[in-house]
């Protein structure tokens, strides 16, 4: 007869077993929404995001006739939605949706075949027809002389943010150009973290202005509201990524001084699918109907399989790293321990951050999250001692944190921070002087606490 410590025993195997099948299946399981063109979408069971009123809306029911088109007022709004698998597709301008694809290259990707052109326009006032042939002419010529393939190539193209280049003012003697855009829509015309209008219009308009010797009035109004001013002539031009399609009949436009394609943005077929809620859930997808139920079972198994995978891996970077300390130089061993106290002192979620955007990648958030976490539980393993003996009392403690920090709310917290890592992996380095000030300032506190307890502990021991 089995005794109750066997009994027990084998619950634990078994649980930790199906726990780790879960999070394999789910990281196998195909999504089946993993796109290679435009017509892969025209299906029923798929839903297709647009902005209300722009031309997209309209290209997108006719190439797409048998999807269902779900409109949004905002491109966050759409893009959000996209990422939250609320949609299968959002279709705009290929310029604007690259910069989306730039902070998530591991989670999205655009289609290559285009499924329309959209071409942009300046919008000129009624009461300024003179200016229609004026802006022709630098147009013309700033295609011509290679000028719209160096604008396009730094603000549509690169994978960096590269600041707009200082162009010179004129003093205003010959007049002013008043100009109208709406400041929000990136690469067009935007602020940049440092509060200056740029972007890819406004590098053009006042390069436009500077050929003319006009001083450049910009203002910035919602897209309403500047039309309107257009349309009474306060304004003399509207340039805001206007598409040639978009524009109503009899208002005057400029020939296109930019070229862009109608594309569709969907999520890429990475392996980190087992988002809370989304369609990847592993074999509890299949056992479990009830998506209230099947929340608790898919938190339980991961919760399980990070935290016995993170104990595993643990104890086996603690060896290790035991290991190589008695075979470097103590100049070596000193920076391992600097390390090793470093990783103690972090809060685990900036170990997450900082192993996810040193991976960078294609892994899976369940690999970056049992990396990080073997680590830190290794650093805490490390200097106690070698072996079971020494890290038995230890590790009772901190695998309690560890479920803790691998608990449903954990994990969602991972998959955060890791496309947190894609933002600041996959567009700029600017992000890394935040992460590295809020890293020094918790090492800086904690390593106070520590030593004052530590103080303590020896006064009365």
């Amino acid at each position: 007869m089995l005794s109750t410590r066997k009994i027990i025993g084998v619950a634990v195997a078994a649980a930790v077993a199906l726990s780790i099948a879960h999070l394999v299946s789910a990281g196998a399981y195909e999504r089946p929404d993993d796109f290679k063109s435009p017509d892969e979408l025209n299906r029923q069971d798929c839903r297709i995001g647009v902005l209300s009123g722009y031309d997209s809306e309209a290209v997108s029911r006719k190439e797409f006739p048998r999807a269902q088109i779900v409109g949004f007022k905002e491109f966050d709004d759409a893009f959000m939605a996209l990422l939250a698998g609320k949609i299968e597709g959002f279709v705009y301008n290929e310029h604007v949706l690259n910069v989306a694809l730039r902070a998530y290259p591991h989670r999205l990707k655009m289609l290559e075949e285009p499924i329309a052109r959209a071409p942009g326009v300046v919008l000129v006032s009624g009461k300024r027809p003179d200016l229609v042939p004026m802006l022709n002419g630098f147009i013309k010529h700033y295609r011509k002389s290679g000028l719209y393939d160096d604008m396009f190539l730094r603000w549509c193209q690169s994978d960096v943010y590269v600041p707009m280049p200082k162009i010179e003012e004129p003093d205003g003697s010959e007049g002013v150009l008043k100009i109208g855009t709406s400041g929000t829509e990136e690469p067009s015309s935007f602020y940049d973290d440092s509060g200056e209008l740029v972007g890819f219009d406004m590098e053009f308009i006042r390069r436009f202005a500077k050929m003319m010797h006009l001083k450049p009035q910009i203002v910035c109004r919602p897209d309403d509201g500047i039309l309107e001013e257009l349309a009474a002539g306060d304004l003399d031009i509207v340039i805001d990524d206007y598409n040639a399609n978009e524009v109503e009949k009899g208002v005057l436009v400029s020939d296109s001084y930019f070229d862009s394609d109608t594309k569709v943005l969907v999520r890429s077929g990475d392996a980190s699918g087992m988002m809370l809620g989304s369609k990847r859930l592993g074999f509890t997808k299949v056992l479990i109907k009830d998506p209230r139920v099947r929340l608790f079972v898919v938190g339980f198994f991961t919760t399980l399989a990070l935290t016995f995978l993170s104990a595993v891996f643990g104890f086996g970077f603690a060896w290790v790293i035991r290991w190589i300390n008695r075979h470097v130089p103590a100049p070596v061993k000193s920076v391992i321990d600097t390390i090793q106290e470093v990783v103690r002192l972090l809060p685990p979620p900036v170990v997450i951050l900082t192993v996810s955007c040193a991976i960078l990648t294609s892994a899976s958030m369940w690999t970056v999250a049992v990396v990080a976490f073997s680590f830190w539980l290794a650093a805490f393993l490390v200097p106690v001692g070698d072996g079971l003996r020494y890290w038995l009392p230890v590790s009772r403690v901190k695998l309690v944190e560890l479920m803790q920090w691998t608990s449903v709310v954990g994990a969602i917290g991972v998959c955060d921070l890791t496309m947190a890592a894609d933002i600041v992996c996959g567009r700029t380095l600017a992000a890394f002087g935040p992460l590295l000030s809020v890293a020094a300032a918790y090492c800086l506190m904690n390593w106070i606490v520590d030593r004052v307890v530590r103080y303590l502990e020896r006064k009365f021991a």
